[in-house]
């Protein structure tokens, strides 16, 4: 019997996207016996920015997977099972305007996070703006050995699900429970008044089956969809009860936005409202374009019933940063990315084995053809141990 595959009819997901889909279901089918249900929604997309930090060939986003308490995991189960387990947002009310400084203060355990000054705007009778400041959260706990436990030590989805609502962190004994008890303490110095928290990578249970939820939103009283990690997040209200989950974003298109193609106050905005945990000239998650968009986002209000009762407009922004995976994208990626007008160096390991000093040796004769003066062994082009090399000649590379 094959596995009973749940997926919207509005969705329409692209080549590599359906390719990912069979990688998970295929790895599914061998115990086919023990999965009641994959339930694929709108914002399924390839997590990239994961995939490389894992080192794995492929993490997802946007899945609900139904397995009976007997299903054994695997390394190959974390394809669909998130490896940033119990990550979840929270909302955080605030008098004022928050500093850049106090955003950069939060310490992030795990990638893909983000900590911002969200605003709600909102007119009187008289047509007066009335503007409210929020404090968003998005992020995990480093719970990342007991995962690898998890996915290591033939244990039962019943066994993961036990753990995950029995497992003590201090004075609080579940992994949903300490994951907002983490978000609550990085945010103890800006706020304590949450007005909402949820948890999006969550495994949930009924009588005899387990739910392994993957940024997705359970349906609740209100539903929280992020946009994008420059256009915000909006809350909705829901009257349609045909529905138990919602995607949590807008998903994560394999593309990212050119800077070409922005203006001066685009990148003006960027350089303003967003930091990183790192020194890099760049961050995925603030260029990285959602897969859902224009008209697929009323699309997808319009099927889950879905009104929009509030806009959270970034207004200040801290992301995690990229270092930790930036040496496994593509060189030609990593180029594309750097900002052309602030970076005149991009640098890379001085690894043999990285396409980046490996086409630079192949190509050197070419290269200083072109750019003369350049010399591989200049220490100049070194800096911190890795190369630094001039714009003009990674673009010889890509």
């Amino acid at each position: 019997m094959s596995i009973k595959v749940i997926q919207s009819k509005n969705s329409s997901l692209k080549a590599p996207e359906q390719e990912a889909l069979q990688t998970v279901l295929t790895h599914l089918e061998k115990q086919k016996d023990s999965v009641k249900s994959v339930h694929v929604l709108e914002n399924f997309s390839i997590d990239l920015d994961t995939a490389l930090q894992m080192d794995v060939p492929l993490v997802t986003k946007g899945l609900v997977v139904c397995v009976e308490r007997g299903y054994k995991l695997s390394r190959g189960d974390m394809s669909w099972f998130h490896p940033m387990v119990g990550r979840g947002r929270s909302i955080y009310t605030v008098d004022d305007a928050v500093k850049k400084s106090a955003l950069q203060k939060v310490k992030f355990e795990t990638p893909g996070s983000l900590v911002g000054e969200f605003t709600t705007s909102r007119a009187d009778e008289f047509g007066c703006e009335d503007v409210s400041h929020h404090v968003i959260i998005d992020t995990s706990p480093n719970l990342n050995n007991l995962y690898e436990k998890w996915l290591g030590g033939n244990i039962t989805a019943g066994e993961v699900e036990s753990e995950w609502k029995r497992t003590s962190f201090g004075n609080v004994s579940s992994i949903s429970a300490y994951a907002e008890k983490h978000r609550n303490s990085l945010m103890k110095k800006m706020s304590k008044n949450s007005i909402y928290s949820d948890t999006i990578n969550d495994v949930l249970s009924d009588m005899s089956h387990i739910y392994f939820t993957n940024n997705c939103v359970r349906k609740n009283d209100k539903i929280l969809i992020k946009s994008s990690g420059l256009g915000g997040y909006r809350m909705y209200n829901s009257t349609d009860n045909s529905h138990r989950f919602y995607p949590a974003s807008f998903g994560m298109s394999s593309t990212f936005y050119s800077w070409k193609q922005m203006n001066e106050k685009n990148i003006t905005r960027i350089e303003n409202s967003c930091s990183w945990d790192d020194k890099l000239s760049f961050c995925t998650q603030v260029m990285r374009q959602p897969s859902i968009r224009a008209e697929q986002v009323r699309t997808l209000e319009d099927e889950y019933k879905l009104t929009d009762t509030l806009s959270l407009s970034m207004r200040r922004c801290h992301y995690s940063g990229s270092a930790s995976f930036v040496d496994r994208m593509k060189p030609e990626t990593i180029f594309n990315l750097t900002p052309p007008k602030s970076s005149n160096f991009i640098t890379a390991p001085i690894d043999p084995s990285h396409p980046v000093f490996e086409k630079l040796v192949k190509n050197i004769v070419q290269i200083q053809e072109k750019i003369p003066g350049f010399n591989l062994l200049n220490p100049e082009f070194v800096k911190g141990g890795r190369l630094n090399l001039p714009r003009d000649v990674y673009k010889q590379i890509v």
